[in-house]
């Protein structure tokens, strides 16, 4: 995050406003849609429940699987809270947090995190238009509160190693499956079992229907 700061890299925004993230889509399991979250505290250990409303980019699928969206640059918007705090300080950026941004691959999720400055905007000073008489005090103006202190990061410090949901294979035992292929022709061939299953035990009543038909007499049919 430091790195991000020193470069003038930081997304900035103002309170319910937007940000507007972009992304590149590699393989089929890297589509839409997406999930966001922060961590007020910019470290990303303590990551706060995911944000509504987030504008979906254009390519999504179920499990975020579309093998037509490969190869291109997609945008979508996630909406920051009226109320939101941030309370880290990276090099002279303050009032900072860390977005963590993730789809829904089952062999992912597959995403990553970025930080965003929030500007509050200042508040006009009152203008009087009254003219105060003499021997009267001007009323004096309330005094603003002041926003939270801004937590300094210490930059000595290696930044901590962020928690990811679980990818779901080992690269170094070579079981990646590409788009999740292997899990949905496993459940297409369970659903063509029980299909089958279905089918058998149809033609096994019928068949005992005909027989218990061929048994009784015909006088008493």
């Amino acid at each position: 995050m430091l790195e991000f700061a020193n470069a003038d890299k930081i997304a900035k925004v103002t309170p319910g406003g937007w940000l507007e993230v972009s992304y590149y889509q590699v393989n089929a399991d890297g589509a839409g849609p997406f999930r966001c979250r922060f961590d007020a505290h910019g470290t990303g250990e303590n990551f706060g429940a995911w944000l509504p409303g987030i504008v979906q980019p254009p390519v999504t699928g179920h499990n975020s699987f579309n093998q037509w969206g490969n190869g291109k640059h997609y945008l979508f918007k996630v909406p920051i809270p009226k109320d939101v705090y941030c309370g880290t300080t990276y090099g002279k950026y303050e009032n900072v947090c860390t977005m963590r941004c993730e789809n829904y691959a089952i062999n992912g999720p597959f995403g990553g995190c970025f930080p965003f400055q929030v500007i509050f905007p200042q508040k006009p000073k009152p203008v009087s238009t009254e003219t105060p008489s003499k021997g009267t005090k001007p009323a004096s103006t309330p005094t603003p509160k002041p926003k939270p202190p801004s937590k300094p990061i210490d930059a000595k410090k290696p930044e901590p190693e962020p928690v990811y949901g679980d990818a779901g294979y080992d690269v170094g035992k070579g079981n990646y499956d590409e788009g999740g292929q292997k899990y949905y022709r496993r459940k297409r061939d369970e659903v063509s079992g029980a299909k089958l299953r279905r089918r058998a035990a149809a033609a096994d009543l019928a068949a005992a229907a005909r027989i218990l038909a061929n048994a009784v007499p015909a006088e008493e049919r």
